[in-house]
């Protein structure tokens, strides 16, 4: 119940998808006991095997995020654990095998949340880890703030994030999704269906050199202005990154695919 003033009144109310909102305006009287509303679906998606899922979700009890989540139409709620310096979020929600709201757990298992983790590196990047299976993976977060504790070391590449969760299965560039307001970041899905077409190959060069730029970018930034790990840690993830950027560096060349480079990485075979 929800007392309202008298006079005009503003109401916007919408559920999903699938349902129409509703904008009205309602004149309260004195008279006025109850208003009623009706909605109504108008796209049948769910009947048609469709699900509704957000794959972003924080500060929520899983409880909550399941409320929210019938509330708004929204069938699969992703809330994902990290970590805000010294804060953790989720972290005891999280048992990599729980999904709440499923009929396992005792839901109706139309409203699922499953607690997945953010893993994140302020400069070098963040990834969703979805319906992630087994351990926390530690650290949740490097590199000190705005993500890890103020004076933490880089100690993981987003790389080695993936291999851990089992995700990384991206042999070749996929497709890269660029936010167009800031063209220097970069969004992939780390295991993309890729569909042949017309014969095409599954390689795109300018994608290609866009993960170049990206190797290069971090291994400056590993070597100059993050916080540097101890000499075994700092090798380790120098030696992935370099061995990345060889192997793309090297398919590039053997496609016929000749690229500027940066002072750093010139050589011989760019200047015939």
């Amino acid at each position: 119940m929800i007392k309202l003033p008298p006079g005009p009144v503003y109401f916007e109310i919408s559920k999903g998808f699938e349902i129409e909102p509703i904008r009205r305006v309602v004149e309260v009287g004195p008279d006025t006991t109850e208003i009623l509303f009706s909605l109504e679906k108008v796209l049948p998606w769910r009947e048609r095997g469709w699900v509704t899922a957000d794959t972003h979700v924080h500060f929520l009890s899983p409880s909550t995020a399941g409320l929210e989540g019938s509330a708004e139409g929204v069938n699969v709620v992703n809330l994902l654990a990290s970590q805000w310096g010294e804060l953790m979020t989720n972290v005891g929600d999280f048992d990599g095998k729980t999904t709440f709201g499923s009929r396992e757990s005792g839901g109706d298992g139309e409203w699922l949340v499953r607690v997945g983790t953010e893993n994140r590196q302020h400069v070098l990047g963040h990834m969703s880890l979805l319906g992630y299976r087994g351990s926390i993976i530690a650290p949740m977060c490097t590199g000190g703030p705005d993500e890890a504790a103020i004076g933490d070391p880089i100690e993981t590449l987003l790389m080695e994030w993936a291999a851990v969760s089992q995700a990384g299965r991206t042999r070749r560039p996929a497709p890269l999704p660029h936010h167009a307001d800031r063209p220097e970041m970069i969004a992939a899905h780390s295991s993309p269906v890729m569909v042949r077409v017309g014969g095409s190959d599954f390689f795109s060069a300018p994608d290609a050199l866009v993960t170049l730029d990206q190797i290069e970018g971090a291994l400056a930034y590993l070597d100059t202005v993050g916080t540097r790990a101890e000499d075994e840690v700092y090798k380790r993830m120098r030696l992935k990154l370099t061995s990345a950027y060889g192997i793309l560096h090297r398919e590039l060349h053997q496609r016929g695919h000749l690229h500027e480079h940066s002072p750093v990485t010139d050589h011989d075979a760019h200047h015939p």
